[in-house]
């Protein structure tokens, strides 16, 4: 699996550019837009960054060669679903961090609850959306599944306009801010547990 994640992390360096224009604007967007929107874009372009690594594997009949490698089918999935949730998780902490650290140098706090219910909100959308397009993507290769792609992409960024919006009620607030931010990670963490179960099944079925 070691030599998977090495892969993984190959394909992504090739994206530094990318990655770093994507925190510059993280940042920015910090200052002319609202901390949630912020760390909601940062975390979906992350996932989606991670997603995009299974083309790789499926171009040129990548898995034909892949899986004449000493690891299993099964091997493969749970390192994509670890692959997947460690660097959407590290992109949504990176843009929360950023996002406090924006606050702080504009000498305000009063925002920071939300902006951690935010990150925690933001990682648990990110994951949903794997748990959803990687079994679609193994069932239906990248090309037919790229529509739901879009459509994911799509629900998250809808999801991160209405957290901001019910953000400004002051009941829903006080509800939120009651509430562990960690409910909705590990409620998604419960769904990729079943979605892994179900990516297994399909990759062991698939012919190649």
């Amino acid at each position: 699996m070691r030599g998977l994640l090495v892969k993984e992390w190959v394909i992504v360096r090739q994206e530094k550019r990318t990655l770093a224009m994507l925190i510059a604007f993280g940042g920015l967007m910090c200052f002319v837009s609202t901390p949630a929107f912020a760390v909601f874009y940062i975390a979906m372009v992350a996932g989606m960054m991670a997603l995009g690594t299974m083309a790789y594997d499926e171009a040129d009949h990548g898995y034909c060669f892949l899986l004449t490698l000493p690891f299993s089918r099964r091997d493969y999935v749970r390192e994509k679903y670890l692959f997947c949730g460690t660097w959407t998780a590290t992109f949504t902490v990176v843009a929360t961090m950023l996002c406090l650290s924006m606050s702080a140098v504009q000498g305000g706090t009063a925002g920071d609850a939300q902006t951690l219910q935010s990150g925690a909100a933001a990682l648990a959308a990110v994951l949903v959306m794997d748990a959803v397009m990687i079994p679609l993507r193994l069932k239906f290769g990248a090309e037919k599944s790229r529509i739901v792609l879009y459509l994911a992409a799509a629900a998250v960024a809808i999801l991160g306009l209405l957290f901001e919006e019910v953000g400004r009620s002051a009941l829903i607030r006080t509800f939120l801010e009651g509430m562990s931010p960690w409910v909705a990670p590990l409620a998604a963490l419960a769904m990729l547990f079943v979605s892994e179960r179900l990516s297994e099944g399909i990759m062991q079925r698939k012919e190649f």
